[in-house]
């Protein structure tokens, strides 16, 4: 009896150290999975903040774009650019360029300028450009004639070379003003200028006449 009850109880030892290594096995692989679940939390949760970091940036220079886009809109001078590497293309045309030139952005974009002016100004115009590049400095054009469907008429123009992160030509900027638009103002100006000298003059006379009357 005595030996059946030593017996009896070594299997049950032996049964609870086999369990307790079970629970000790499972218990590692439960840390394990509950470890790999926090990394793999802690993953998704750094993906996220890039990803949210990475829409934040674009975002702001989605902003930055819209505001640029905005002021080359609306400044009171014609802008233009043009791709260099595609064989001089319009990729820019602003909408003062549209009012002065009485040519549409739809018009010019993805053109050269041989498929808009006639041949001896987009033969100038290309000369010129070319000549900005070659020399890496900006050109000011004090006079050129440019001719539209409204006639022809005269433009001062200054041409930028912008290069790319390698140093090659890249983008040919140009800034244009109508001369005759701009002489027009001068004079208008000029003429309010006289018209306030002599209103001056003739408030200055008639208070010396009735001074000395």
């Amino acid at each position: 009896f005595q030996e059946k009850g030593v017996d009896y109880m070594v299997g049950i030892q032996l049964d609870i150290s086999a369990e307790r290594l079970i629970c000790d096995a499972l218990a590692d692989e439960v840390i394990a999975a509950q470890k790999a679940a926090i990394q793999m939390l802690e993953a998704k949760e750094e993906a996220l903040r890039l990803m949210n970091a990475k829409i934040a940036v674009e975002n702001k220079m989605l902003e930055q774009v819209a505001m640029l886009n905005s002021i080359v809109e609306h400044l009171p001078v014609a802008l233009f650019a043009k791709n260099v590497k595609d064989d001089y293309r319009y990729i820019m045309w602003n909408t003062h360029a549209e009012t002065i030139f009485h040519l549409n952005e739809k018009e010019i974009i993805g053109n050269v300028d041989h498929d808009i002016f006639p041949k001896p100004e987009a033969d100038f115009f290309r000369a010129t450009d070319i000549q900005v590049m070659a020399g890496r400095k900006v050109i000011d054009i004090p006079e050129e004639a440019v001719t539209n469907p409204q006639g022809t008429w005269f433009s001062h123009t200054i041409k930028i070379p912008i290069y790319d992160e390698t140093g090659q030509p890249s983008i040919l900027l140009g800034i244009c003003e109508n001369l005759e638009a701009k002489k027009k103002l001068e004079a208008s100006e000029s003429a309010k200028e006289l018209a306030v000298q002599a209103n001056l003059a003739k408030s200055t006379f008639l208070a010396n006449m009735s001074h000395e009357l």
